[in-house]
């Protein structure tokens, strides 16, 4: 533990396992503890002093840490010596997002955390470092503090000083039991007051978010509108690119403004800086039931991984961890490619398909063979006509509601109940004896071992949670073929790279890594970043927050247009151009923080990011290695359909003009 700071042992102190995220305390609170814990670092490092009244400097030399010297030197260049230690708390606590950032990180680079694609943080599953073991580091600092304050041991003073801070943010009550907690809050009041600097410095931080001085109060003013008429003048809304609709909107009003439409009022967040923002701290403000509640009625749902927040949606996606992963691409990349020969075969005959279509029927055979075991062909157009009503009736509010309940709906609602039953049926225990584990296996077990947690009632629909997902997938796919026959140049690369990749038939794990596809995946983040199938997502906001000196308040609505970040020259030169260079070094234009977003924003992003990555980019790779398409007509310019997700409209047709080379066995 003397390896690691005050700050970092206080983050992984306040950690919490089963929600991935810290222990509920205030934002300021939170704050006062970090600036605490640092003002204990330098107090340990002999670089200041403190007493009950004031902070004295005794040294200004740099202790060469990237976590403390900010604050030190910023002590050392104070003009007033003698500050109250309240003082410098308030003051480095201004800073203190980015401080549990940074020291989040150093505990990511020590291999002790990892944070996963939604900004989960969780034990480190990588190998452990040759600096401390991940596991044993993150439980030896609870259990050592534990130990103590469950004991008559007498601790160190740097043991004392952290017990303090943390009972100054009274964390204790909120680790233990009620019962355990009343056993040990007299020890924990004693040792807190053993250590003069540590009892100094807590009952700063306690004073200081008590009565916080510094934190500002948000005027009470609206922020620019979006209105009707802009979305009947915009070039953008009539081409159906609601993406570059919403990157116009924030050049021309910056990254919040009201939407204001007829049945529709809400605020609209944009840009790189506030997807950076919302990815930290939305779960705090923002939450996902209420938009997605008359969605799931429809479907007979009570919750799903979607509309669930906090703890509980964090338990589904460690469940759905592993089902969605990319390994499983890997492991059955042989399915993969027989689904695609399978379609590709039909396609040879030489008929206009229906670009989008045969595109959808592709990606959700594909996805239901990987994720559920199972051919969903004959429940395809059922599943995707029935998903497609819900959205517009309960999401978009374009129709009205009895348009779900139609005759025809219900016909198609029976044979999802059949749907459900088929999944259900492939995956008794004998018939998955000696099989590669699926999504659906992790479903029924985690309903076998808590049936209230997920309900018969809910099964169901988390099974084809992973098929609704391949809709939009299959919709990425169409925008990526629509690129493949308007990019020549980026096609001879890409047949250059899957002729390497192919040239022993099915591509083993290794042949899958990043740089043997790399071209393949530059083409698909770039069709993601161009034409991302979902332009906002829908946020209902729980606790009034403070955004860019506006007040968003609780109980409105928000959008969040995470997408617009996509068309801003300020992160992607020429964003209209297609370029899948702008993704290599010097570039790395998807590097700046908050820029590049296709998979969402926030605690809800897609789980399955990875896997789709490399279902798209081996896709592509079939398609230029096996086939030479062409457009139909050849003039065909790209129209959007923007509901109920971006896709190319029904215009989008195209030819197989020549087979290359054999295309893969048929199922």
């Amino acid at each position: 533990m003397s390896q690691i700071t005050f700050l970092e042992e206080v983050t992984l102190m306040l950690l919490n396992e089963d929600t991935g995220y810290f222990e509920p305390l205030s934002h300021w609170r939170m704050s006062c503890v970090a600036a605490g814990a640092v003002l204990m670092d330098l107090a340990l490092a002999n670089r200041i002093d403190t007493d009950l009244k004031s902070l004295v400097l005794l040294d200004s030399t740099p202790l060469g840490d990237d976590l403390l010297d900010p604050a030190l030197s910023e002590i050392a260049a104070s003009k007033d010596t003698g500050r109250s230690v309240q003082f410098w708390v308030e003051k480095i606590a201004l800073g203190a997002e980015e401080l549990m950032q940074n020291s989040l990180d150093r505990l990511s680079n020590r291999g002790i955390l990892e944070v996963d694609e939604a900004g989960f943080w969780v034990l480190s599953r990588k190998k452990k470092s040759k600096e401390a073991g991940s596991e044993d580091t993150f439980h030896d600092v609870k259990r050592h503090i534990y130990n103590i304050i469950h004991s008559d041991e007498i601790p160190d003073p740097r043991e004392i000083s952290i017990i303090s801070l943390l009972n100054s943010c009274e964390i204790f009550s909120s680790l233990l039991e009620n019962e355990e907690y009343e056993q040990v809050q007299e020890r924990i009041e004693l040792l807190a007051r053993m250590d003069l600097i540590g009892q100094s410095l807590a009952v700063a931080v306690q004073a200081t978010f008590k009565s916080p001085v510094t934190a500002k109060v948000a005027p009470r003013r609206n922020p620019p509108r979006i209105k009707l008429w802009d979305f009947l003048t915009s070039r953008a809304v009539w081409s159906g690119n609601l993406t570059l609709f919403f990157a116009e909107q924030h050049e021309k009003l910056g990254p919040i403004a009201r939407l204001d439409a007829p049945g529709r009022n809400a605020y609209v967040l944009s840009g790189a800086e506030l997807n950076a923002m919302v990815h930290r701290r939305g779960r705090l403000f923002l939450r996902c039931k209420e938009y997605l509640e008359d969605f799931q009625k429809d479907w007979g749902v009570s919750r799903s991984v979607a509309s669930m927040d906090g703890a509980e949606h964090y338990r589904m996606r460690k469940v759905m961890r592993d089902g969605t992963a990319r390994v499983v691409v890997e492991d059955r990349v042989e399915e993969l490619f027989q689904v695609f020969g399978k379609h590709a075969t039909e396609w040879a005959k030489g008929d206009v398909l229906a670009g989008e279509y045969v595109c959808q029927t592709m990606v959700g055979e594909q996805i239901s063979r990987l994720s559920t075991s199972s051919d969903i062909t004959g429940y395809f157009d059922d599943l995707y006509e029935l998903e497609t009503r819900a959205l517009l009736v309960n999401i978009y509010k374009i129709l009205p509601k009895f348009m779900t309940r139609t005759p025809r709906m219900n016909k198609k609602r029976q044979r999802l109940l059949e749907l459900y039953a088929t999944i259900h049926s492939t995956h008794s225990p004998a018939l998955r004896e000696g099989k590669r584990r699926d999504f659906v296996d992790d479903i029924l077990d985690l309903h076998a071992d808590d049936p209230q947690y997920l309900p018969e009632t809910d099964i169901g629909f988390s099974f084809i949670a992973a098929l609704i997902a391949g809709h939009y997938c299959g919709a990425a796919l169409s925008f990526g073929v629509y690129s493949l026959l308007t990019e020549p140049e980026i096609v001879e690369q890409l047949r250059e790279e899957a002729a390497r990749v192919f040239k022993d038939g099915y591509p083993t794990h290794d042949m899958l890594r990043d740089v043997n596809i790399d071209v393949a995946l530059r083409f698909v983040m770039e069709v993601m970043r161009m034409y991302c199938v979902i332009p906002v997502h829908n946020r209902h906001v729980m606790n009034a927050e403070i955004i860019e000196g506006y007040e968003v308040p609780a109980g409105t609505d928000c959008l969040l247009a995470y997408t617009a970040s996509h068309y801003l020259d300020e992160n992607f030169k020429d964003p209209l151009k297609f370029d899948i260079d702008r993704y290599l070094p010097p570039r790395n234009e998807h590097k700046k923080p908050g820029a590049y977003r296709p998979f969402g924003v926030g605690t809800h992003t897609c789980l399955g990011q990875r896997f789709v990555e490399l279902q798209l980019s081996l896709d592509v790779l079939l398609f230029v290695h096996h086939l030479e398409l062409e457009m139909v007509p050849k003039n065909y310019k790209l129209k959007i359909d923007p509901f109920p997700k971006l896709r190319p409209n029904k215009r989008f047709k195209f030819r197989v003009k020549k087979v290359l080379n054999p295309l893969p066995e048929m199922v």
